[in-house]
């Protein structure tokens, strides 16, 4: 049984003749069982994470604001996963609450002509260490839910042929 709310919303707008847009989306999990079978009791996965189980926070967001002109544009995002309890560890432990987490991205592209572009970001601006879990499957942590790379950036070069 899942139950939840999302909301998401997309706002474009004209900022000094650049043309603007800020995008929002949030998850509320309010309720996230499974009953593996019939009159066992539902394992309760909402507000948990590790154990190999993935993250279930009861919130998450994603946020972000781009930029665009002629032959540039820009974008600048947010990652938000909320806090969560380990599956396994005991209350009180390390590990056994984690905190809410943001990553932090940007973007920069440039149009040379219209087959030609060129774009550099860097992903996890801020470096963010994922949170020590004490049911870790792998890193001391949830692998399937935290960024495990840090910082780090990119350049494209897109050509298009047509």
């Amino acid at each position: 049984e899942v139950e939840g709310i999302d909301f998401a919303t997309i706002y474009g707008f004209d900022l000094g003749g650049l043309d603007a847009s800020i995008d929002l989306n949030v998850t509320y999990l309010k309720k996230y069982e499974v009953t593996p079978f019939e009159g066992a009791d539902p394992i309760v996965f909402d507000g948990f994470i590790g154990g190999g189980n993935g993250g279930y926070p009861e919130w998450r967001g994603n946020a972000s604001f781009a930029l665009a002109g002629e032959k540039w544009s820009g974008a600048y995002s947010i990652q938000w996963i909320g806090e969560a309890t380990d599956f396994n560890a005991a209350k009180g432990d390390i590990g056994y609450q984690t905190p809410d987490v943001f990553y932090h991205n940007a973007q920069l592209s440039y149009a040379v002509s219209e087959r030609v572009s060129l774009a550099a970001g860097v992903d996890n601006l801020f470096d963010e260490e994922p949170p020590y879990i004490q049911s870790w499957t792998d890193a001391n942590t949830d692998t399937m839910t935290y960024d495990l790379l840090g910082r780090r950036f990119y350049a494209r070069l897109r050509y298009s042929l047509y």
